[in-house]
Parts: C-alpha cells; sequence; structure tokens
C-alpha cells in the first residue's frame, strides 16, 4: 500500500499530462478544420456562388455560355485554391459538372 501512495503523484501527473495533450491534439484538428472552412466559404466557393448568379442574369445565350467556360476557366484551375475545399465530395462534383458542360458542349 505504501508503494501505491508513493507513486501515486507521479501516476496522476502522467494521466494528466496525457489527457492535456490529447486535448490539445483534438482542439488543433478543430481549429484547423475550422480554419479550412473559412477558407472554403470566403475564397472560393463565395467567388464561384457570386459569379454563378451574374451568369444566370444574362438573357443572351451565346454571352451566357461564354461567360460559363469563362468561369470554368477561372475556378477549374489547378493553381486555384478549388483543391483546397478538402470535400471530396464537392470537388468531384465540381469535376463531374464540367465533364457536362463539356460533353454537351461538343454536341
Amino acid at each position: 500500500m505504501t508503494l501505491t501512495k508513493e507513486y501515486l503523484p507521479i501516476l496522476v501527473a502522467i494521466v494528466a499530462a496525457s489527457l492535456a495533450y490529447l486535448y490539445k491534439k483534438r482542439n488543433n484538428k478543430l481549429n484547423n478544420f475550422y480554419a479550412q472552412v473559412k477558407e472554403s466559404l470566403e475564397g472560393i466557393l463565395g467567388s464561384m456562388y457570386f459569379d454563378l448568379r451574374i451568369i444566370l442574369q444574362i438573357e443572351d445565350e451565346f454571352e451566357k455560355n461564354h461567360e460559363v467556360q469563362k468561369w470554368f476557366n477561372k475556378h477549374g484551375r489547378i493553381d486555384m485554391s478549388l483543391f483546397k475545399l478538402g470535400d471530396r465530395n464537392l470537388i468531384n462534383s465540381y469535376l463531374d459538372l464540367e465533364k457536362e458542360y463539356t460533353e454537351t458542349e461538343h454536341r
């Protein structure tokens, strides 16, 4: 029993340090996730959304097609932040949309 009493403070310190480390690691992951979501919404999705809103207001079909092509060129470039979205479903949806648009345009 005396052996347990002697090592109890050390055991408590180790458990407390381990819990603090795990909490900090989890908190950092959460902060990184929030930063990525903020960047996605403000930088990428916001720009895409507002550009599309403008395109949808265009009535001339030739001009609208031209603007849609510019939209794909602007947002689909590798150096553009599209791939920073971090959501594979959003990226795949964009790529599927681009593929569908390209196939439709060549018909």
